[in-house]
């Protein structure tokens, strides 16, 4: 099988992955700070993740062969962005998230990265899982604990940029 890195497409992921990386960095770190809702970096990180995940989802759906695979990756990509939306705005009231967003979020990008490697050898394939292994374990298991515990630098952001840069890597090889 020849497979062929398309630059365009890697840079154009690069650029969504960023802006949601950036969008996570800026709310979380105002939180950290204490001011979960500054007037400017509030709306700077929901900005930035929200333009990321919807540049996300026409970068990563674009080249798919069938409508099918393109919905399953738009709808992946804009279950993520639900959940995570959903989620901030009931801990922002000191709720707890009914526990199907967290399942739509972890769901969303275990199909999210198995569809990045779709039809890519098992190195391929093993990549994919490896991405949604990241994204579960740093945003699910190593975030959350982080947070609680004020841990500004720990395991959990570079497992999340890992994640990304091997989605956006799987998407650029052309089939």
């Amino acid at each position: 099988m020849l497979l062929c890195f398309d630059v365009a497409r890697a840079v154009i992921g690069a650029i969504a992955a960023t802006l949601v990386i950036g969008g996570v960095v800026t709310k979380n770190s105002f939180e950290q700070l204490g001011v979960p809702n500054h007037p400017v970096g509030k709306p700077t990180g929901m900005a930035l993740f929200i333009v990321g995940w919807l540049l996300a989802a026409y970068i990563l759906s674009s080249g798919r062969t069938t409508t099918l695979a393109k919905a399953a990756v738009v709808l992946s990509c804009l279950g993520i962005l639900g959940s995570v939306l959903r989620m901030k705005a009931v801990m922002s009231k000191g709720g707890k998230p009914n526990m199907i967003f967290p399942l739509i979020f972890a769901l969303s990008w275990v199909v999210l990265s198995v569809l990045s490697a779709q039809g890519l050898p098992l190195w391929g394939q093993a990549a994919g899982v490896a991405a949604a292994a990241l994204v579960l374990g740093s945003m699910m298991g190593l975030l959350p604990k982080q947070r609680k515990h004020a841990v500004v630098d720990g395991p959990g952001m570079p497992m999340f940029t890992g994640a990304w840069v091997i989605v956006v890597a799987l998407n650029a090889l052309k089939r």
